[in-house]
């Protein structure tokens, strides 16, 4: 829901808009492969929060973005928390829960993440809804939480 309102925000081209809607998929990528390990080495639970900060900063970088470049890094930057809570969140669950329920609760966890998307694309709309303007893109991130 947000990338057109990016577009028109930047006046974004094709290739720039195309790279705005990978930007987080590369940052997940090198997120999973790059500091998902380092959960071995440091703990599960420091890289967590690790992941949790890197969130919170990159997604404040990306509301208050002035520029498409800005908005591009903080995208990967978010993409690198994401790829890092891939292999370390579940991790911590499946360490955690007594081994009974662990396997709905991993399973939960993947769940959740699909309603979080629709919830996502639903406070998008009413955000959308109730403030018909091209900067509502920058709500819709400032409200985004970590699931």
């Amino acid at each position: 829901m947000a990338l057109p309102l990016i577009s028109i925000d930047f006046a974004l081209a094709a290739t720039e808009k195309g790279v705005v809607a990978a930007a987080s998929l590369f940052g997940i990528l090198i997120g999973a492969a790059t500091l998902g390990g380092l959960a071995d080495r440091y703990g599960r639970k420091q890289m967590f929060i690790v992941e949790m900060v890197l969130f919170g900063i990159f997604t404040v970088l990306l509301t208050l973005s002035p520029s498409y470049l800005v908005v591009v890094g903080a995208l990967v930057g978010i993409g690198v928390a994401l790829g890092c809570d891939y292999p370390t969140a579940h991790l911590i669950i499946s360490e955690s829960i007594p081994s009974r329920i662990r396997g709905r609760m991993v399973l939960g966890a993947f769940g959740f993440q699909a309603i979080g998307a629709l919830v996502g694309t639903a406070v998008g709309f009413v955000i959308l809804f109730e403030n018909p303007d091209v900067a509502a893109w920058r709500w819709m991130y400032a409200t985004t939480n970590k699931q």
